[in-house]
């Protein structure tokens, strides 16, 4: 089992569409194995995509799977998590949110990987996470026949899919999907249930290069970051934690993720040829990759953290992108010579012309080479 988070403090930088584009690669990649997106955000985005994307209905499929019981979605995962682990100690069974993602598309959809799964994001997702922000931690146990719950409550709801990750016996390799927002414990369970972080950012926009900087002194400053919180609650709390009924509550071991990769997404590719496929970014967006891979080595560094850390770029798809996120098809799927409808006008795109061709395999390869990369 290993498990990728992608986040950086800010939206609008392609990380869901570059989550999907990469677990759809890794699927292909790795037949013999399973690879489960995780959807984090109530905005669903990948697993639209994940179900067919906007031409296929995906969002009524998740709709569908919204209405299930139980509800198989991280919706309806959090919420039993809610309602039996403080109380009971008793974990939900995990394989009863999971779907694969070929069972739940459209008849009409193309095809995607047989081995991709999929925990389903849910609209309704923002009601649970306030059930579970009433979550109170206990007074410690004590007395000469100690009784009663014993658990933090910050850690204890942010340890839910750490728990769903570990819980996962076929081999899985999983990627994560949150939403920018630090604050949110949806974004802490996120991090906290990844082996490794995956930063990404878009070279064009300082804002989104500045809030890599940020995301790193959120999850790693020891006076205010999430590293901080563990500290604090795991010296205030043992961890030998009890629900209300007695039961020794088995919770998994939290820790901060390693930052693993930063990904210039949606670089601007530099071409000398009409036929290679692409293997540089434009002047611009090269000094813009240098600084950051500085910047980011410098930070890691400032906190005692392994500055080795993995840079890869994936160009910019343009109208590739939109295609495939409205298909609800990866890169690796689209074929030529075969017309894929297009978002907003609904007017068919033929992929043809070796201009076409070249921008298909350097997509193709970048990804390649980013999950070749991953730890």
């Amino acid at each position: 089992m290993t498990s990728y988070v992608l986040w950086n403090n800010k939206g609008g930088v392609g990380k869901s569409t570059l989550a999907f584009h990469a677990a759809c690669t890794h699927a292909r990649l790795n037949p013999e194995g399973r690879t489960c997106v995780v959807d984090l955000s109530p905005q669903c985005d990948v697993s639209r995509m994940v179900l067919g994307g906007g031409l296929n209905d995906g969002e009524d499929v998740i709709l569908n799977i919204m209405k299930r019981k139980p509800r198989a979605t991280i919706y309806g995962y959090l919420s039993d998590c809610h309602n039996t682990v403080p109380t009971q100690g008793k974990w939900p069974k995990i394989e009863s949110y999971l779907v694969r993602a070929g069972d739940e598309r459209s008849p009409k959809a193309k095809k995607i990987p047989d081995n991709l799964y999929l925990l389903c994001g849910d609209f309704d997702l923002e009601r649970i996470v306030d059930f579970m922000a009433q979550t109170q931690t206990p007074p410690l146990r004590g007395g000469l026949a100690p009784s009663g719950a014993q658990y933090s409550a910050a850690l204890l709801i942010r340890s839910y899919l750490r728990k769903f990750v570990e819980s996962i016996t076929t081999p899985t390799t999983f990627f994560i999907d949150t939403d920018p927002y630090y604050n949110l414990a949806t974004t802490h369970m996120g991090l906290l249930a990844a082996d490794s972080w995956i930063a990404a950012y878009n070279p064009s926009s300082l804002a989104s290069q500045f809030a890599v900087y940020r995301s790193i002194e959120y999850l790693y400053d020891q006076t205010h970051g999430l590293s901080r919180l563990l500290e604090v609650e795991k010296r205030n709390v043992p961890e030998e934690w009890y629900a209300a009924n007695n039961t020794r509550i088995a919770a998994p071991m939290l820790k901060i993720p390693p930052l693993s990769m930063v990904v210039a997404n949606n670089a601007k590719p530099y071409s000398t040829s009409a036929t290679s496929t692409y293997t540089t970014a434009t002047t611009l967006h090269t000094k813009a990759m240098e600084t950051m891979e500085y910047e980011v080595r410098e930070r890691v560094t400032r906190f005692n953290l392994d500055p080795q850390i993995v840079f890869q770029t994936v160009w910019n798809m343009q109208r590739l992108g939109h295609i495939c996120d409205y298909n609800g098809i990866d890169i690796r799927a689209v074929r030529f010579g075969v017309s894929y409808t297009q978002p907003d006008d609904n007017t068919d795109y033929r992929l043809a012309g070796e201009s076409t061709r070249k921008q298909v395999e350097s997509y193709r390869e970048n990804l390649k080479e980013l999950v070749n990369h991953l730890p």
